[in-house]
């Protein structure tokens, strides 16, 4: 996937952010939902038309749970 250049960062993004295109070209927008987790419950509820949940949207696995389970990131 990454011509074995996983380790470049650069070559990394740049791979993920043509996936990211290809699936957005090819799915339609209907069956599409393009979703950042920090936005909660609200946009995926709304596009698999349920009922927002009473409790809180989960917060874990944040930059600072990684970091503090990994070390910081590498540069």
């Amino acid at each position: 996937m990454f011509d074995g250049r996983a380790e470049d960062r650069a070559h990394a993004i740049a791979v993920y952010r043509a996936h990211v295109a290809r699936v957005q070209a090819t799915i339609p927008k209907s069956r599409l939902l393009v979703f950042e987790a920090s936005e909660g419950w609200e946009p995926l509820c709304r596009f698999l038309n349920v009922a927002v949940p009473a409790e809180p949207y989960p917060r874990v696995n944040t930059s600072e749970d990684f970091a503090a389970r990994n070390g910081p990131p590498r540069a």
